[in-house]
């Protein structure tokens, strides 16, 4: 059975799943030789491969609660890279991990409902340290692209972030 994706726009076919990996994998080393060569701007690649278009942003963040784009301000307005949810649930002005873990679960839903996963909207990182779990998240930038071009998060969530109580 051929395995067919797309890269950057255009559609592979593959006879194998090997095959497929090595293919994917030569297309990501082609594109940041590019990238390192000056060809194209590390941002041109991300919108080549980003899941992420102005509709698709709209149509989740026009169709989610409050709660959930205080989280997604959160994650916009932190640092690339790695964010503690216990520093993501403070911000957010909720008392635990559990709690964000709700607001998680309602954007989880309106993003299936657009065809994407969480993992199209950030990236869960766990590690242990003195005995102890930590998570982490790193918010996808597609999406931190698309925000900036739609000029999101909105005043209003804005405001309602800077009223939480510290």
């Amino acid at each position: 059975m051929a395995i067919r994706f797309k890269h950057r726009g255009q559609e592979y076919e593959a006879d194998t799943t090997d095959e497929a990996i090595r293919l994917r994998e030569i297309l990501q080393k082609y594109d940041q030789e590019e990238v390192e060569n000056g060809n194209i701007s590390e941002e041109e690649l991300i919108y080549d491969t980003t899941k992420w278009s102005e509709d698709r942003f709209l149509s989740m963040t026009q169709n989610i609660g409050i709660a959930q784009q205080k989280f997604m301000a959160v994650l916009l307005a932190s640092p690339r890279g790695p964010v503690n949810v216990d520093t993501i649930a403070k911000k957010l002005g909720v008392n635990s991990a559990m709690a964000l873990a709700g607001v998680q679960s309602g954007l989880a839903k309106q993003l299936r409902a657009i065809g994407l996963e969480p993992i199209d909207l950030y990236r869960v990182e766990i590690s242990w340290a003195d005995n102890e779990r930590n998570r982490f998240l790193t918010l996808n930038e597609g999406f931190r692209l698309a925000a900036l071009d739609c000029g999101w998060p909105p005043d209003y969530i804005r405001k309602a972030l800077k009223d939480v109580k510290k």
